[in-house]
């Protein structure tokens, strides 16, 4: 298969690019049926067996790949859809994790009560365009109080700001919504008593630079899909088949247009940062700073 400029004609083929650039945030809901999800499930238990209740845990990349959770993954929808959103996707992440009870975010809990960005402005890409994307797939039911996830759609760009409009994203296992990771963003303690388990998922373009991508996991998991007798393109290229050596180049064939349907998110939470929360934010940035930039 001959290599291909990379060209975002075929982003626009798909309705939901639209909404994805405008507000960030796209809910698929149950994009897996309730089989799958509880055959991987049944996979993931004794796995994830023996942890402690308020720890993060993960079953990674070349396990997932393994148990066939990870082919299964990339069923033709998916791909569809991946491939809507930019012609040239490569991995920066593939993980199943699992949080127990918390009084606190698992992540970032030291600065603005866990509010972040992944990435921020990058010369010559617009944060509302989808460069950095990351799809969610709710393994358990994930309630309110559950360490449901958090964003502010359309928060692109600018300061947090309290009693800001966000969208906490609850539901039955098998719930599945794509955001921008340029996007405002936290993670809720989970304040339930039952653990909450999540499939993530990471991409971006192949152009960017990934240091995700060279690692020893994915490169391992590479060289095994390459030596399978069922060769795959996709998979290959998204684990990074092209990116050292022509990181300009798009390999991968366009599938059908993406056709799923999705449901919008409405706003059901507030931003609450109180002025502790805020102190404490700004002094963690400014000791970022001072390391980064000396005294």
């Amino acid at each position: 298969m001959g290599a291909k400029k990379i060209s975002n004609d075929n982003c626009e083929q798909a309705g939901f690019i639209t909404k994805l650039k405008s507000e960030g945030l796209i809910n698929f809901g149950q994009f897996f049926s309730k089989e799958t999800v509880k055959r991987w499930n049944d996979l993931l238990d004794p796995l994830f067996a023996g942890g402690s209740d308020e720890e993060k845990s993960y079953v990674k990349i070349d396990k997932l790949h393994s148990l066939g959770i990870f082919n299964e993954f990339f069923n033709p929808a998916m791909r569809s859809m991946m491939n809507s959103i930019m012609p040239d996707p490569v991995l920066l992440c593939f993980h199943v994790y699992e949080t127990g009870h918390s009084e606190k975010p698992h992540v970032f809990s030291e600065s603005f009560d866990g509010w972040h960005r992944d990435v921020n402005d990058l010369p010559g890409l617009s944060c509302q365009d989808p460069n950095f994307i990351s799809i969610f797939v709710h393994l358990t039911d994930v309630e309110y109080e559950g360490g449901a996830f958090e964003t502010i759609p359309g928060s692109f760009e600018g300061p947090l700001a309290s009693e800001q409009e966000s969208v906490r994203v609850t539901g039955e296992a098998g719930t599945t919504y794509i955001w921008n990771r340029c996007l405002l963003h936290k993670a809720n303690p989970n304040k339930s008593q039952r653990k909450r388990r999540m499939l993530k998922i990471s991409f971006q373009h192949n152009y960017l630079q990934n240091e995700h991508i060279i690692s020893k996991p994915f490169e391992d998991l590479l060289s095994v899909v390459k030596a399978s007798d069922n060769k795959d393109a996709f998979l290959e290229f998204i684990l990074g088949s092209e990116h050292r050596f022509s990181p300009r180049a798009c390999t991968i064939d366009p599938y059908q247009d993406f056709t799923g349907s999705y449901t919008p998110f409405k706003a059901n939470s507030s931003v609450k940062i109180g002025l502790f929360n805020f102190v404490k934010g700004v002094l963690f940035y400014m000791r970022k700073a001072r390391k980064m930039f000396g005294p």
